[in-house]
């Protein structure tokens, strides 16, 4: 898990670029097909002094306290990783379609304008459940 941390920025051409504060987890596991595991649980708490005063009447010496407030902010957040393995089997290349094997375009301008003019008819010729090139952009449903 990454997360910005401005401790490790870097200046270059007064321009700030914030770091990267990076949390992993590392591990070998035998699994069956469709087993889980979690392999990491990473936790981590941040807590923040937040200072506010009122600008001027703050930074008077003995009436600052009453012109100041100091908010505590505390976050915890847990990482935990969990792993499914599934098994795989290669396909054959043979059984492998490409998508616009089963797409159907009509073969001539003629066509395609007679089939503009039956408002549509052309979807119904091609059958239920068979994609049609449709728009000018060849758009596929």
């Amino acid at each position: 898990m990454s997360q910005i941390d401005t401790t490790a920025s870097v200046t270059t051409g007064g321009i700030t670029m914030p770091g990267l504060s990076v949390r992993r987890a590392d591990t070998t596991v035998e699994l069956a097909s469709g087993q889980s595991f979690a392999i990491g649980g990473l936790l981590q708490s941040n807590t923040q002094d937040i200072v506010s005063q009122v600008p001027g009447l703050g930074s008077l010496p003995i009436l600052d306290k009453l012109f100041t407030s100091t908010n505590y902010q505390n976050n915890k957040t847990e990482l935990v990783i969990m792993v499914t393995s599934y098994t795989v089997e290669p396909t054959d290349p043979a059984k492998l379609r490409s998508p616009i094997e089963s797409l159907v375009s009509p073969s001539s301008d003629v066509e395609y304008i007679f089939d503009r003019l039956m408002d549509g008819t052309e979807a119904k010729r091609a059958g239920p459940g068979q994609p049609r090139l449709v728009g000018a952009a060849g758009y596929v449903y």
